[in-house]
């Protein structure tokens, strides 16, 4: 791989792969994190995240829902937005549902536009076709 020179305060990684030809290749991962002022502008975070190696999920794997995504992969044509944020009514009155959403801009061009619809905690129960006894349960993805 050529040699690469950062100059930004993006962690960054090099690394080889192969395609399903055994062909190789090299990936260049950059991550930069940035804040969002109150006004609204996109500002360059003072710590940047770093680099995640894994899917991280809020819980336990495969069980809970995905929080982070590993930024290890070969092939990625386009850029991810991961928002971390909390979604709260305009006058903070309690709603079970409200949209909300980000829009990025360039001098007053939409570049990018996201809405989407968030509620209050929610509990997933699945109902099952039958009760399964105390010697089913752990193994319950059978069933």
């Amino acid at each position: 791989m050529p040699e690469v020179t950062n100059f930004t305060p993006y962690p960054n990684l090099r690394f080889y792969s192969a395609d399903n030809q055994d062909r190789r290749f090299g990936s260049i991962v950059v991550k930069g994190t940035f804040e969002v002022s109150p006004s609204g502008q996109l500002l360059l975070a003072e710590e940047q995240a770093p680099l995640v190696f894994t899917d991280l999920c809020h819980g336990e794997v495969n069980l809970s829902s995905l929080w982070h995504p590993s930024d290890l992969v070969p092939f990625k044509p386009a850029t991810d937005i991961l928002v971390s944020a909390v979604a709260r009514t305009l006058n903070q009155s309690p709603l079970s549902s409200w949209k909300c959403g980000l829009i990025i801009e360039n001098d007053s061009e939409v570049i990018l536009e996201k809405f989407l619809r968030v509620t209050g905690p929610r509990l997933w129960k699945p109902i099952w076709k039958r009760e399964l006894n105390e010697a089913k349960r752990p193994d319950w993805r059978r069933y």
